[in-house]
């Protein structure tokens, strides 16, 4: 299994240019899981991608209580 870390600005937006971007970077890979941090712009979109995908996800939240 690899895993893909997908990290951006919380106001990202542009859907064609992730969508672009995510599918060079990970191939013909099947067996990857898209770690992302539950926020709104690239997160939301890492997310989106990947259950359009079929692909696992991995979310680890921001923890604001703690750090």
């Amino acid at each position: 299994m690899k895993y893909l870390l997908i990290a951006g600005s919380r106001t990202f937006s542009d859907l064609e240019t992730f969508d672009q971007v995510t599918r060079r970077v990970i191939g013909n890979e099947t067996e990857i899981t898209i770690v992302e941090g539950g926020a709104a712009g690239a997160d939301s979109l890492a997310r989106d991608f990947a259950l359009e995908n079929g692909l696992q996800i991995k979310e680890f939240r921001l923890d604001c209580d703690n750090y």
